[in-house]
């Protein structure tokens, strides 16, 4: 049975040099004005360092977070995660279900929040009519021939691998193709594997699903 492969990108903990110019006057004049921890939920990882700097021109401070990283407390890669998932077909339930074998907690409420939102980029495009192409299929049987469909396995690095389900679609690289039309705006990486990818003990994504449209 193919595999397609959705592949997480890699983030920083600590930020990647200076900020060009203050969010507030644009000024470039910026004084560092300290650092500190900052909480985080991700697969990974369990925490950011976050740089503190002061503008010069207009007085006023702000945070210089690492790529990957903002004022929520989930990280960046895991809410686009979450939001594809959603939009793809999972329910908000099966999204928080998938994580929980990762050691991530995800509520309902941020899983359709940010679906809703990347359905939204996709309508803005005028692309929604990708998420009708296909059915996702939350049940995978290993070792059914490839006629049953196409397997959707998220790959979130460090051997840890979670599989969402299978899609109607015998041709693995429509499949790959539909998927980077989607993810064109978020820093997913889309591979086709054989079956061999698959480990035997990756946690399966069941539900009764949704329609995002």
């Amino acid at each position: 049975m193919p595999v397609v492969i959705i592949q997480l990108p890699d983030y920083k903990t600590s930020p990647n040099g200076r900020p060009e110019n203050c969010p507030y006057c644009m000024s470039q004049i910026l004084q560092r004005w300290g650092q500190a921890p900052k909480n985080l939920q991700d697969i990974h990882q369990t925490y950011a360092e976050v740089h503190r700097y002061r503008c010069s021109e207009c007085g006023r401070t702000f945070r210089h977070y690492p790529h990957g990283v903002d004022r929520s407390i989930q990280s960046q890669r895991l809410r686009q995660m979450a939001a594809l998932a959603w939009v793809i077909g999972l329910s908000s339930r099966d999204v928080v279900e998938i994580f929980k074998p990762l050691g991530v907690e995800l509520s309902r409420m941020t899983v359709w929040r940010e679906g809703r939102a990347l359905a939204r980029q996709l309508q803005e495009r005028d692309a929604q009519t990708l998420l009708k192409k296909y059915t996702l299929d939350r049940i995978y049987l290993p070792g059914v021939s490839s006629r049953f469909g196409v397997v959707i396995v998220l790959d979130a690095g460090s051997g840890k691998r979670i599989v969402l389900g299978t899609l109607d679609e015998f041709n693995p690289r429509h499949v790959k193709s539909w998927l980077e039309q989607i993810t064109q705006d978020l820093d997913f990486q889309v591979a086709v594997s054989g079956t061999d990818f698959l480990s035997p003990t990756a946690p399966l994504a069941m539900g009764r699903g949704h329609s995002p449209a």
